[in-house]
């Protein structure tokens, strides 16, 4: 409000520089240049750190309270949407580790599961998650699409050979192992089929939880002959 007693001790000057800026805040009016301020240039501050990421005002638009002039985010911590089949969000909960790849790149970011939804979308059939993503450097942005990889545990000790040495026959699955005299002169350079059982597996890597044992040499790279010779004499 403006009362009159505001302006009883003031000069000439002053109350026309007082009626110019009337109703706005103090703080708002303290740094002006009493030359050129007028009460259509009014400086805008967010509530928290930032960029601005979108804007829906023009200079010299009237605005009125509640209308959203400017969007500002704090691009350092990402919201990561993921899709996840119904019968696998059951193995999801809240805290578990995120890893997530945009499309056309390699590099990959970490994040933590902070929400995972109650029903499926009726257009994907899929359940929602969100993870908190980690975005220091500011490299991802928003609405960018990727594949997302949600950690359900974690094994120090785990051993993994590469995807293209683990082979399906149809009734098991095989590796084979390299024999452990294999690097002896006088000795035959075999390799062992071997029967394992499988655990997680990725783009690059399969877990074994049985059949191989740690520092055992597997065959990846043209394996795939070996499992032909296999086959091919298990039916003379």
């Amino acid at each position: 409000p403006v009362r009159s007693a505001d302006f009883e001790k003031l000069s000439p000057e002053e109350s026309a520089r007082a009626i110019r800026l009337a109703g706005l805040p103090k703080t708002a009016v303290e740094d002006f240049d009493p030359t050129t301020a007028t009460a259509n240039l009014l400086p805008v501050l967010a509530s928290q750190d930032g960029i601005v990421v979108d804007r829906d005002v023009v200079a010299g638009e009237t605005v009125a309270a509640g209308k959203t002039l400017f969007v500002v985010a704090d691009i350092h911590r990402m919201w990561l949407t993921l899709h996840v089949e119904p019968h696998e969000a059951r193995l999801l909960s809240g805290g578990q580790t995120v890893r997530f790849r945009p499309d056309g790149t390699t590099d990959e970011y970490l994040g933590r599961l902070i929400w995972v939804g109650a029903q499926a979308d009726a257009k994907t059939r899929t359940v929602p998650a969100r993870a908190e993503l980690v975005n220091d450097k500011g490299n991802v942005r928003s609405g960018t699409f990727g594949i997302g990889r949600i950690v359900l545990r974690e094994e120090p000790g785990a051993i993994t050979v590469p995807n293209e040495a683990v082979h399906f026959d149809g009734r098991c699955h095989l590796v084979f192992v390299r024999d452990k005299d294999f690097l002896k002169l006088d000795k035959p350079k075999v390799f062992h089929p071997r029967m394992v059982r499988i655990g997680a597996r990725d783009d690059k890597n399969t877990e074994i939880i049985a059949g191989v044992l740690v520092n055992e040499v597997v065959a990846a790279k043209g394996s795939s002959v070996l499992l032909r010779e296999l086959r091919r004499n298990a039916t003379k």
